[in-house]
């Protein structure tokens, strides 16, 4: 189902959708191996004018989960600057309800984009998983061609902020891609 409401200063759009899915259990799966005979997952999404100075999403989430189930729940604000910034600050709750117990997780991403020509462009995403107590970050500079392809520079930090090891640097790399589309 999808509804929509427009008006001269934006729009509104929800939408839910609900699929149904079965496994069969494969030949050489092993006994313990966990399937569930069918599963059902639904969404249902609020999100306003992503084109609009500020706008937001909510989205609900709801699905099988190994043996047992989950639920998101996920929002955004974001911002626009003209046709060159727009930056994005989200939130991200999921509960996972197992046969033997469950647990949350909350994700908080930052993003932020700036395209200094429609070939030219930096993006960054900082995100908080405090299941894991990692911060991590993403940094990537695009100078493209024609059709995403170009020369990327990409720069990637991920930190440990638990108590034993604040701020412990976990993995660092600087990448440095260049695709390119032949035609023939």
């Amino acid at each position: 189902a999808r509804c929509s409401r427009g008006t001269a200063a934006g729009r509104a759009v929800c939408s839910i959708r609900v699929s149904v899915t079965g496994w069969r259990k494969p030949a050489n799966a092993r006994p313990h191996a966990i399937r569930r005979s069918g599963c059902s997952s639904a969404t249902r999404r609020v999100l306003s004018d992503p084109s609009a100075v500020v706008s937001t999403t909510l989205r609900w989430r709801h699905g099988a989960f190994y043996d047992g189930d989950f639920d998101a729940y996920e929002t955004s604000f974001s911002w626009r600057s003209g046709r060159r910034f727009l930056g994005t600050l989200g939130y991200t709750r999921q509960n996972i309800q197992l046969r033997y117990g469950g647990f949350h997780t909350d994700l908080v991403p930052l993003k932020a984009s700036y395209a200094f020509t429609t070939l030219a462009s930096v993006q960054a995403l900082v995100q908080y998983n405090n299941q894991s107590s990692l911060l991590s970050s993403n940094i990537r500079v695009a100078l493209l061609n024609r059709s995403g392809t170009g020369l990327f520079f990409v720069y990637n930090d991920r930190r440990d902020t638990t108590d034993f090891n604040p701020l412990e640097t976990l993995g660092r790399s600087f990448i440095v891609k260049y695709t390119r589309l032949f035609d023939f």
